[in-house]
């Protein structure tokens, strides 16, 4: 038995030429992107797996539909893979037609790079310290309720363009970060859009891809690996 590592799911097509070694397993309707195990299930070969993998499914997404699993996703051969996919066939025909067309991109917004503050005058007495406090947390406070319009605005164009929306979680300086499943024609009237938008929120915002939907992939893939 030779175990064998699940990258996807795709409607049978050419193989491209500059793809990473793998074979297509016809199943039913679908073809299941597979290369054998070199590595013990659970131990990919680090970087070289991960670049492969999303190679593989990248050039496929040129072709048609992708439907990606996550790296790792392993079964002790190929009778194991086909027991666990053949059940799901109605589905993963249904979902990769779904996704015809379509792609993942990403839309994060971060901060804008600061620029140089010029020192304020000392304040004279108390009464200016109190006065000159009380403006900077007003101005502070208006700022972030503007900055929370301007973002809720962004994501809410986002969300109108694209077919679903995946909100992901952020850390700083990252203030939004959105995966969005796309047509290329939503994903160019958005792109366009960014630059304006950046200009008078004061912020960065910036669209990449496109990736294969790896958050929009409805696959149960805890119960499809057996190894």
């Amino acid at each position: 038995m030779t175990p064998v590592c699940l990258h996807g799911v795709i409607f049978p097509a050419d193989t491209p030429a500059e793809a990473p070694p793998h074979r297509q397993v016809p199943l039913g309707p679908v073809s299941a992107l597979v290369s054998d195990l070199t590595t013990p299930p659970g131990e990919p070969d680090g970087l070289h797996a991960v670049l492969a993998h999303d190679l593989l499914l990248g050039l496929y997404l040129k072709t048609g539909p992708v439907l990606p699993v996550r790296l790792g996703t392993c079964f002790s051969d190929g009778a194991a893979l086909q027991a666990a996919i053949t059940p799901q066939l109605p589905n993963l025909e249904l979902q990769l037609r779904k996704m015809s067309g379509l792609a993942e991109y990403a839309l994060v917004v971060e901060e804008a790079p600061l620029t140089p503050v010029q020192p304020l005058p000392q304040p004279a007495n108390g009464r200016d310290f109190l006065r000159a406090r009380k403006q900077l947390r007003d101005t502070r406070s208006f700022e972030a309720e503007a900055r929370a319009t301007d973002l809720r605005h962004l994501r809410s164009h986002a969300s109108a363009v694209a077919k679903d929306c995946d909100l992901r979680p952020v850390m700083a300086p990252r203030l939004l970060s959105l995966s969005l499943l796309m047509d290329p024609v939503a994903a160019t009237l958005l792109q366009t859009s960014l630059p304006d938008w950046s200009a008078a929120s004061g912020m960065s915002a910036r669209l990449t891809g496109p990736f294969p939907p790896y958050s929009f992939a409805n696959l149960p893939m805890e119960d499809m690996t057996d190894a």
